[in-house]
């Protein structure tokens, strides 16, 4: 079994690859799931694009 550590900054393309997959996946199944709540949508989705920015900036350093 992975450390935590590697789970939550991988150190392969491929492990980077697989984390933005998952999350991706996670956001679009809440937003499913939620549907019916505007507010809630709108807060999965930008706490997404932020973890997903936070990926982006992570891949920079």
């Amino acid at each position: 079994m992975p450390a935590i550590g590697e789970l939550w900054s991988p150190r392969t393309d491929g492990g980077v690859a697989l984390q933005v997959v998952v999350t991706i996946a996670l956001v679009a199944t809440l937003v499913w799931l939620l549907r019916s709540e505007r507010a809630l949508v709108l807060l999965v989705i930008g706490t997404g694009c932020a973890v997903l920015g936070w990926y982006g900036i992570g891949s920079l350093h």
